[in-house]
């Protein structure tokens, strides 16, 4: 999927732009995506070896940039996020410009992720492990509002290079909660 310009008016809960569930080895390049009213920008289910990167979303509304997950009893596998550029402007709480739920061994790297409103974080991950996290560049505006959200046993991940600010009371560049062997490293956070 490369190379298209999609604007999409989610409809009801549950919207995506891009959708893939159940691929492997698919690759997501250059697209300029903008979604609002409850629409996620790119949001996968059980995907692995895929390479989503070079795109550029803007979320209008109460949803994700991209969403990489896999349900109880799955975990998504191997995949690279890259150099894509994501801004949110959404006023709900609890909405990522990366999320990662059950995926593990990725490389998140050198993405741009601005979070313009709302109490939202720029890369959130829950049981997720393995994963490195390097060379991103995040800024946060509001109250309780992470950098890097690093939550539920999401334990044996990287943070190393990234660039983070967080301008919101009560948030902070990186958070952790109930994670273990988590690596650190030359991180800069304003």
């Amino acid at each position: 999927i490369h190379n298209n310009t999609i604007d999409y008016t989610g409809i009801g809960l549950n919207s995506e732009a891009i959708d893939l569930t159940d691929v492997n080895g698919i690759t997501v390049t250059s697209n300029i995506i903008n979604v609002s009213n409850y629409a996620e920008g790119i949001e996968t289910s059980v995907i692995n070896r895929s390479n989503i990167s070079y795109n550029n979303i803007t979320v209008f509304g109460n949803r994700t940039g991209i969403v990489i997950f896999a349900g109880v009893s799955t975990v998504s596998v191997n995949n690279t996020l890259h150099g894509n550029n994501i801004t949110i402007h959404s006023v709900q709480a609890a909405q990522e410009g990366i999320e990662f739920t059950r995926a593990d061994n990725s490389n998140i790297s050198n993405n741009r992720i601005t979070v313009a409103a709302g109490e939202n974080d720029g890369i959130y991950l829950a049981m997720s492990m393995g994963n490195n996290i390097s060379n991103n560049t995040i800024s946060t505006a509001l109250l309780n509002s992470h950098g890097i959200y690093i939550d539920d046993e999401s334990n044996n991940n990287s943070l190393t290079l990234n660039s983070i600010v967080t301008a919101g009371n009560d948030s902070y560049g990186i958070y952790l909660d109930e994670v273990n062997h988590i690596n650190i490293t030359n991180n800069d956070i304003n």
